[in-house]
């Protein structure tokens, strides 16, 4: 199911007519915009020219090199004819070779930004551009707009393109001398909106932008505007014409949970209320699962020597043997080679649970350099010296700087316009995105091995324990546990492993603010590496990839309040399950398109490391990057 169908489907649920606008600055209104619930009136309306910003190298565009560097040789308008024929050419003869006037033309149009005329709109949730012809009066548009229909195939699809929700925008810049602006948004668009027949509005139009896109209070953001309509579900007892906020916040309760799991029926863990209130610690949830060997003033001692206070603590039991997957933060081991007697009894404690195997692997998602290095800053990693039952694993997953330049550089590579590239998987790979990809699932399998066919506990960290982390235990519990494949099951997944353990949300995706150093797509890797397990096992998910393409479109359009904020205090503090709707209710909402009919329940998820790490690609980025493909 692709992405489109399925926005076109969801669209039809929740706009509404759209009413007499009340608009700031209008210029001939004539195109009617559809608002969904919450939407206010249009509040800009006005001609200009929409510049389509597609890159003209693979990876490296913006630094714009010359003809002789080795990014010029491989870029994706680089003619295959010319390739050819370089191949079979001596090197000295190809650098005198001259492109043919077809070459040039072909290159120049490739190259060149698609500008199109057309109406600008902005309501309080999205901007909008409308191509109109009848505002056109050069050729050029109209070779343009045919250019831009060869890619996206439809005058549909380009609207679709031009639909942005403020909540997505990276970056709004101005340029007083071209009269325009340039639109970037966190799920791969660029754009220039020019004014050159009204450049007095500019600055206008730019500050109405910024201050909704960037609101100065959190409390403006869209999602505390926003209501789902009553008939999104069967059950529409209610009067009101719209469904009650606290409607699906609860799709994860921990009582519930564990009393699946059977954690509760075993006399080796109990429940520990010592963060009750959030006072030991902050990103973590108010209730949980550890040794009943361990008294609260053990763990509460142990938070000590924890990185941001995040002890060791239960987050999945295998059904069969009893082995657990746990988290925590890096300890504070320091140059000094500090210890906590507290900590090593908690550890030690969690291991010796498992009745079969009481040996424990210590899985540090970094690598050795990296933890090695934080030593320096008071952190580290354990030592199989002092936690005499453990083995130290270490994953080689780089931190969110590294991922983020690699998304970067993915998104240059995803903005080209031509498909002629004869090193297109070439420059895939050099942005290393796929590379991370094998090494997440990679370490997936390492810790699903060591749980299911060796029957040992494992403890899971890096430096904070949220990031990569949650990804880690996320993805290993994906495979050991069918539960999580279900289409509820996969919602309780992400609410325990990453809501409720305290991903920051708020700092990685930047929600209602310009991003700062801490902005990075952990998330959207998590779901990627996800869509590739599915792609290669499609019976073993209750859901298809649209449910997954659509939570990367929400996970930035500040519609819903489920990935706002870092931790559940905050989520609670803000009182966001009484103001804001969850994303698991639109969700629910559409099942039906969202299933996989060739689901087979209860099947444990193994895969080949072999098998698996060769067949991950890219196309689930193709698909949640408004890529235009059938």
């Amino acid at each position: 199911m692709q992405r489109h169908n399925i926005l076109t489907k969801m669209a039809a649920w929740s706009i509404q007519p759209p009413a007499n606008p009340k608009t700031v600055m209008v210029d001939n209104p004539s195109v009617p915009i559809t608002k969904i619930d919450g939407e206010r009136d249009v509040m800009a309306e006005i001609k200009c020219h929409f510049e389509f910003a597609f890159s003209g190298n693979s990876i490296a565009s913006a630094a714009q090199p010359g003809a002789n560097s080795e990014v010029a040789k491989k870029s994706r308008f680089h003619n295959p004819l010319k390739y050819l024929k370089q191949a079979a050419t001596p090197e000295t003869e190809a650098k005198e070779a001259v492109p043919t006037e077809q070459q040039q033309a072909a290159a120049a149009r490739n190259k060149s930004n698609y500008k199109l005329p057309g109406k600008f709109m902005m309501t309080s949730y999205r901007m909008q551009f409308y191509y109109h012809p009848s505002m056109s009066d050069a050729e050029a548009d109209a070779d343009a707009f045919q250019s831009l229909l060869r890619r996206f195939r439809s005058l549909r699809r380009v609207h679709e393109y031009c639909s942005v929700a403020l909540g997505s925008i990276l970056r709004v810049e101005m340029s007083d001398k071209h009269h325009s602006l340039e639109v970037e948004t966190k799920d791969h668009r660029k754009f220039r909106l020019s004014f050159q027949e009204k450049p007095d509005i500019l600055t206008k139009i730019h500050e109405l932008l910024v201050s909704y896109a960037f609101p100065p209070s959190f409390e403006y953001i869209f999602a505390f505007s926003h209501r789902l309509p009553k008939a999104l579900t069967i059950d529409a007892a209610s009067n009101e014409d719209f469904l009650p906020y606290s409607k699906d916040w609860n799709v994860y309760t921990p009582q519930e949970e564990w009393r699946r799991q059977g954690i509760l029926k075993t006399p080796q863990w109990r429940i520990s209320n010592v963060n009750q209130g959030y006072a030991l610690i902050p990103s973590y949830p108010t209730q949980l699962i550890v040794p009943a060997s361990v008294p609260d003033e053990v763990i509460a001692e142990a938070a000590n020597f924890r990185s941001i206070s995040r002890v060791p603590c239960v987050s999945w039991v295998h059904p069969g043997h009893g082995a657990s997957l746990s988290r925590s933060s890096q300890p504070k081991i320091g140059m000094s080679n500090a210890f906590s007697i507290a900590d090593e009894d908690l550890v030690i404690a969690i291991a010796n649970a498992n009745v079969y195997n009481q040996h424990m692997h210590i899985i540090d998602c970094r690598p050795m350099s990296s933890a090695m290095a934080n030593r320096a800053k008071g952190y580290g990693v354990e030592s199989s010296l002092r936690y005499k039952q453990c083995t130290i694993d270490f994953m080689n997953i780089p931190n969110i700087h590294t991922m983020r330049d690699s998304a970067k550089r993915l998104k240059q590579l995803s903005l080209s316009l031509t498909c002629d590239n004869l090193n297109w998987y070439g420059d895939v790979e050099e942005t290393k995105w796929l590379y991370y990809i094998r090494v997440c699932l990679k370490a997936t399998l390492h810790v699903v091995d060591l749980i299911h066919l060796q029957k040992c506990s494992v403890l899971i960290h890096c430096s904070h324990g949220w990031d990569r982390t949650s990804q880690l235990c996320a993805l290993a519990q994906l495979c050991l546990d069918p539960f999580y494949r279900t289409f509820t099951g996969f919602q309780v997944l992400i609410e325990k492993d990453f809501l409720a353990f305290g991903h920051p949300f708020q700092m990685r995706l930047a929600n209602g603010e310009k991003p700062t150093g801490d902005y990075s797509p952990i998330f959207m890797q998590f779901l990627d590496c996800v869509w590739q397990l599915q792609q290669q096992y499609p019976s073993y998910f209750e859901f298809n990839q649209g449910l997954l393409c659509l939570l990367l479109d929400e996970l930035y359009s500040c519609r819903f309040g489920t990935f706002l904020l870092s931790s559940q205090q905050d989520r609670e503090s803000m009182e966001l399950n009484d103001k804001t709707v969850s994303i698991w209710t639109c969700l629910n909402g559409f099942r039906d398109i969202l299933t996989n009919r060739s689901f087979v329940a209860d099947q444990l998820l193994l895969p080949t490391q072999s098998s698996l790490l060769r067949g991950v690609s890219v196309s689930f980025l193709s698909c949640a990057s408004n890529e235009t493909t059938d």
